[in-house]
């Protein structure tokens, strides 16, 4: 028999006096063409302004002491100084990084790391307060505080645009936070400075579920980005990150894209900044006109990076073809360019040219094995080769580099079945638990898993939870209204019935089935016909409420 897991579909799936720091970018004013040496230029100057003002969100596990440097300290986010009065700090950051909610549970304490303060034992700042700005579909963006006490160390605030609406198609842009990734948090968390363009922008509430994220981009950034900044080439916060992308693909499996991270524009942050009571929140708006000039570059590429970054908008108008080529000359002219590997194997991908796919990955990988989001692809495109040991080998992979990605766990699961290991399928669903203990289908595809070991008890007892969770959160949608009743159904045939001690054990799965991309004669786990909830190609996964998964904190 084929047994059906609920594909996830979760809603809203890191000085002495007011030091502002300014720099010139470049004397020479409008930047067309760039070369390697200007942009590097470019980098350097923003990074000079990114570092010192970007700060690690942490939460403290077990309400512990802040000011003890053992206390341990669980997976955060990250957020940006925005205002220094006196030792009093404000940070602009997303919502989904700071309200940790659990039913029943009190928000865990809210800490902050400077960039100053990454070693081991080093000191941390209690966060005093957090105002939420809406709702996570409204902006999801929050303001909090900290103080630095007796200290006599200063941080800088950063400059604000008035708007982003100038960073268009190809503008440069520069992501800055700290990833939470091979299971490091709190000191251990690195600082990442990740450079792009922005290849598409947005109609607010277009498409539905995505409003505040109405601002796209192929820096390459990792789970704990999450409220930091978004600069761009005049060292100003134009945006907050918040979203990594992924791709729908057959079979429940999802490909991580490098070119569909998003943000929210800053004009959300001034909007919405008196009308939750910030108004005498004084955060001066620097409406300068933009040095940079997208569409000439666009219109002239003329370095490695310039056709790169042509190929990335191209790719996310639609225009693959052209991309590839795009792609094909970055390459050409710098083949050390590994995200241009990385986003023309997901063109290769949707293709549907497998190995071409996985022979772009490679070579992204080679040239910088910190890529996660190509483990992730090589594992979708060796499932769809049929070679379900690679698939598994780069979801391990992957795996100890984004340990709190529940959906990889789901994956991982699934592909573990397939070859015959229903145990460690479970050892997965259960990480899926862990991960997001407030999610039904959690707990219904465990559920399901424990019927097919015929753990009766334990099946009932997670079915049962999926239902009350389900009520308690006032069915979401019909496809929770669908798995509500799925799971009473399931529910009740497990149920000791007159003359029966125990329910009947399902029929085994066979394994041994081949994999194909369109499942046809597939026996292993796959999603049922009608529960699974596609994600649109051309969109990506909606932001977590709550930490790990694909958009992180």
């Amino acid at each position: 028999m084929k047994v059906s897991f609920s594909a996830f579909n979760f809603p809203s799936s890191l000085l002495a006096g007011t030091a502002t720091i300014t720099a010139v970018l470049f004397s020479q004013g409008t930047v067309f063409a760039l070369t390697d040496a200007q942009r590097s230029q470019i980098g350097a100057a923003v990074y000079k302004i990114a570092n010192p003002a970007t700060v690690q969100i942490n939460y403290l596990k077990g309400g512990a002491d802040p000011n003890d440097s053992k206390s341990p300290e669980g997976l955060g986010g990250s957020g940006v100084i925005i205002k220094r009065e006196g030792n009093t700090y404000t940070v602009l950051t997303c919502l989904h990084v700071v309200a940790y909610e659990k039913s029943g549970n009190q928000r865990p304490r809210l800490t902050v790391r400077t960039f100053d303060n990454l070693k081991p034992g080093s000191p941390v700042y209690e966060v005093t307060s957090v105002t939420k700005l809406g709702d996570v579909v409204e902006s999801d963006l929050a303001i909090v505080t900290f103080t630095t006490g007796n200290s006599e160390k200063t941080y800088p605030e950063v400059k604000v645009a008035e708007t982003a609406n100038q960073a268009e198609n190809n503008a440069l842009i520069f992501v800055s936070g700290y990833p939470a990734i091979q299971g490091k948090s709190g000191s251990q968390r690195p600082y990442r400075f990740a450079d792009g363009v922005v290849t598409k922008r947005l109609n607010v509430g277009s498409p539905p579920g995505f409003e505040p994220y109405t601002m796209r981009y192929d820096a390459q950034t990792e789970v704990g980005m999450s409220g930091g900044a978004v600069f761009d080439k005049d060292g100003r916060v134009i945006a907050i990150h918040g979203m990594s992308g992924a791709i729908g693909l057959a079979d429940g499996f999802s490909m991580r894209s490098g070119d569909r991270n998003g943000a929210v524009p800053i004009n959300i942050f001034w909007e919405k900044k008196s009308k939750y009571g910030l108004g005498k929140l004084d955060i001066k708006r620097d409406n300068a006109p933009s040095t940079d000039n997208p569409s000439e570059r666009l219109k002239n590429p003329d370095s490695g990076f310039d056709w790169e970054k042509k190929g990335a908008v191209e790719a996310a108008q639609g225009n693959k073809e052209e991309a590839v080529k795009s792609f094909n000359e970055a390459i050409e002219r710098d083949p050390s360019r590994a995200n241009a590997f990385l986003q023309r194997g997901n063109i290769r991908f949707d293709q549907e040219d497998w190995q071409g796919a996985i022979a772009d990955y490679d070579r992204a990988i080679t040239l910088n094995p910190d890529y996660t989001n190509a483990y992730y692809n090589r594992a979708a495109a060796r499932w769809n080769q049929r070679d379900k040991e690679g698939a598994l080998a780069d979801f391990n992979e992957y795996l100890t580099r984004s340990p709190n990605d529940f959906e990889a766990f789901f994956q991982r699961g699934k592909i573990r079945n397939s070859l015959g290991d229903t145990e460690g399928m479970l050892a997965d669903f259960d990480r899926v638990v862990a991960l997001v203990p407030e999610e039904p289908r959690a707990y219904y595809n465990r559920g399901v898993v424990r019927r097919q070991l015929q753990d009766w008890p334990g099946a009932i007892e997670d079915l049962q939870k999926a239902v009350d969770l389900l009520k308690q959160q006032g069915m979401r949608d019909e496809d929770d209204r669908r798995f509500y009743q799925k799971a009473q159904q399931l529910i009740q045939s497990l149920q000791p019935t007159d003359g029966a001690a125990t329910p009947q054990p399902p029929e085994p799965v066979d394994n041994s089935g081949d994999v194909t991309p369109d499942n046809s004669g597939n026996q292993q786990p796959e999603p049922a016909d009608d529960s699974d909830v596609r994600v649109n190609p051309d969109e990506p996964a909606t932001p977590q409420s709550q930490p790990g998964g694909d958009s992180g904190w």
